[in-house]
């Protein structure tokens, strides 16, 4: 799985098929999720900017299902996502979809209402097979250079071994 130099993603269709997803999310960061120091009239002043890089935003997805999952059991020891971060424009905020693993759709309606509460505007719904990968990832919109693909697994911390 590759990003070729006319900007087309080689295999990805093909992998995505090829593994059994149990939900789709997509969300934006709504909420600025640092504060920085800057110097205004040389005097420091401390503003809030919004998540700006992938790492972070890798951090907060994380954290998110990790913490959840210790109030309600969504999935046993671990779950597993194939997570799409991408920005309209350079500096825009981060945006995500992902295709989720070992959560049962009967969930979706609690999940997105706990996604809304925590990123902001969020959409959770059953993956269903039957759809292409370009209804999940717009990938033909996407610029490669503003779109960054992780998979992750995200442990409970109800987790015992």
């Amino acid at each position: 799985m590759g990003i070729n130099s006319l900007g087309k993603v080689e295999g990805f269709s093909e992998f995505v098929k090829s593994r059994e997803w149990d939900i789709f999310l997509s969300t934006t960061f709504r909420r600025p999720m640092k504060t920085i120091t800057i110097i205004q009239n040389g005097q420091p002043k401390e503003v809030e900017v919004w998540l700006d890089d992938k790492v972070s935003a890798r951090k907060e997805f994380q954290y998110f299902f990790s913490h959840l999952n210790y109030a309600v059991t969504f999935f046993d020891k671990y779950m597993l996502a194939l997570v799409c971060f991408e920005r309209a424009y350079p500096g825009a905020r981060i945006h995500l979809h992902a295709l989720i693993q070992r959560i049962s759709p009967k969930f979706c309606q609690i999940l997105q209402s706990e996604c809304f509460e925590f990123f902001g505007e969020s959409e959770v719904r059953p993956y269903d097979p039957s759809k292409k990968v370009s209804f999940y990832f717009g990938l033909k919109y996407l610029k490669p250079e503003l779109v960054d693909f992780d998979f992750l697994r995200v442990n409970s911390r109800r987790r015992k071994n």
